[in-house]
């Protein structure tokens, strides 16, 4: 009764490392644990995406709260420039070759644009006080 029990015992095990995918290992083999095929490492590690989760929200702020405006080519020798400056007047958007923020400055009646592209990833923006809410 005692071998019948070891041998159902040695089968059942059998049974549960082939389920498993071990190889059995034979006297003749080098001792081992299990057979497993190397693991491959890639070179080069895949990229992560740059996808900002669903609902995530930034504030993009205009660069500036004030510039500086000056000309910058040379003038003739006794002639010079003041340079001027002016505050953050408007927010919007623009359609410059893609999708683009703009934050306008007035200089005396003037507007100085300053501009940039969407942050990578975001697909939509508003415009708010001082920048740009974006998602």
């Amino acid at each position: 009764m005692r071998g019948r029990r070891l041998l159902v015992t040695i089968v059942m095990l059998a049974l549960t490392l082939a389920m498993l995918g071990v190889t059995p290992v034979h006297a003749a083999d080098p001792p081992r644990i299990m057979e497993q095929q190397p693991r491959q490492i890639p070179e080069k590690l895949p990229p992560i995406p740059n996808k900002i989760p669903p609902g995530f929200q930034q504030f993009v702020k205009c660069p500036l709260e004030s510039i500086r405006v000056e000309i910058t080519t040379p003038l003739p020798a006794s002639w010079w420039n003041t340079p001027q400056v002016g505050n953050l007047v408007n927010v919007r958007l623009d359609n410059i070759v893609g999708k683009a923020l703009v934050c306008e400055y007035s200089i005396y009646g003037l507007k100085w644009p300053v501009m940039r592209y969407f942050p990578q990833g975001t697909t939509n923006c508003s415009p708010a006080k001082t920048g740009f809410s974006c998602y």
